[in-house]
């Protein structure tokens, strides 16, 4: 179900099914989900699962107005010839730990490591909104057209964006720094 599972504000009877309540985030899923996304995700060579997945990501990485901007940094290091194939997002890195939880880091992460494997893992992180989706599919023209593959952000929420590894050190370098 992850991935499919859309979010956002629903009215239940108390007495409601279980199978009512997933039907009922399936069907909003396939209402925001148009024809039109479906054919752009085809268009860009993804399966309906690869977009939902970048959406996810996009989702956990942002969720915010750098939705753009974060998926061409994906789009960039997706795209083939890539010098970085790898997403090598955060939101993965909570499965790289063996001591954290056996059954996860032997079972699941090499599914999911995206600092390990090259490409998108093997499905959903979480339930991408509407703006994730967007984002996915329609990634920040600029950013992809000039090349950015990094980004990271401060405790503050800025994000900062490179082209290089130099660039991306620096930027962590100041992320890390700010108060």
């Amino acid at each position: 179900c992850e991935g499919y599972l859309f979010p956002d504000t629903y009215e239940f009877f108390e007495d409601d099914t279980v199978y009512n309540y997933v039907n009922t985030f399936y069907a909003e899923f396939d209402k925001k989900m148009t024809p039109e996304m479906r054919q752009r995700a085809a268009d860009l060579g993804f399966t309906l699962e690869q977009a939902v997945t970048l959406a996810s990501f996009v989702q956990e990485e942002a969720g915010n107005a750098e939705d753009a901007r974060v998926s061409a940094v994906f789009h960039n290091r997706l795209a083939e010839g890539s010098p970085f194939p790898r997403l090598e997002s955060n939101v993965s890195s909570y499965v790289q730990n063996p001591n954290d939880n056996n059954y996860i880091y032997n079972w699941i992460a090499p599914y999911y490591n995206t600092y390990e494997r090259a490409g998108l893992p093997a499905g959903p992180v979480s339930n991408p909104g509407s703006d994730a989706l967007q984002a996915a599919l329609y990634p920040d023209q600029e950013y992809l057209e000039e090349k950015y593959y990094f980004f990271v952000t401060d405790k503050n929420g800025k994000y900062y964006y490179a082209k290089t590894v130099n660039e991306h050190q620096n930027n962590v370098n100041t992320a890390f720094s700010v108060k």
